[in-house]
């Protein structure tokens, strides 16, 4: 069965005439029509009383109707579901990070993220710049946070957090250096 056809008739349907329908699909009143005719020659039924410019269902336009309706809002709410649905992502994201990072802000960026893809996993590489930079250019990991990067031309760098860095020194330090 075409399912243009069955649209196309849930549109005349819902609208209340074909010109109507016609509008709302962007097609010709005759395209709709002929669609219609099609319909009741594949389906061997009357599915209109055509009364002028009027057209009223017959007792099995009604029913099928009901069923075409109530089949395709189930498809319709299945397709929604499937494409909201961000708890059905699945999969591993492999970091690689510094441990400093990895005790800082990693714990709450991955927590706000498990809340919205509970399935998806994280692997996690702790290690320097330079080992860091390896790893991705050996897709051993996804993504890398890190600082300094060798090869500007192979790697894509985006920024993910900017703070002024504060110096902190302790007493002894400073007096020992004469600072």
């Amino acid at each position: 069965m075409d399912f243009n056809k069955a649209k196309t008739f849930l549109e005349v349907v819902d609208s209340g005439s074909v010109t109507k329908a016609a509008s709302r699909l962007f097609r010709t009143q005759q395209a709709i029509s002929l669609q219609l005719k099609a319909l009741e020659a594949e389906l061997e039924l009357t599915l209109f009383d055509r009364q002028g410019p009027r057209i009223v269902l017959t007792r099995q336009g009604e029913q099928l109707y009901k069923e075409f309706n109530a089949a395709f809002l189930k498809m319709e709410s299945s397709v929604y579901r499937m494409k909201s649905d961000k708890t059905s992502a699945t999969g591993t994201i492999r970091l690689g990070l510094w441990m400093e990072q990895s005790t800082g802000y990693l714990p709450y960026i991955v927590t706000e993220f498990k809340k919205k893809y509970p399935k998806v996993k994280f692997e996690i590489l702790l290690g320097i710049d330079t080992d860091l930079e390896k790893a991705l250019l050996n897709n051993e990991i996804d993504l890398g946070f890190y600082v300094y990067v060798r090869d500007k031309k192979l790697i894509e760098t985006q920024p993910v957090l900017r703070r002024r860095l504060i110096l902190v020194a302790s007493n002894d330090y400073l007096l020992e250096k004469n600072v």
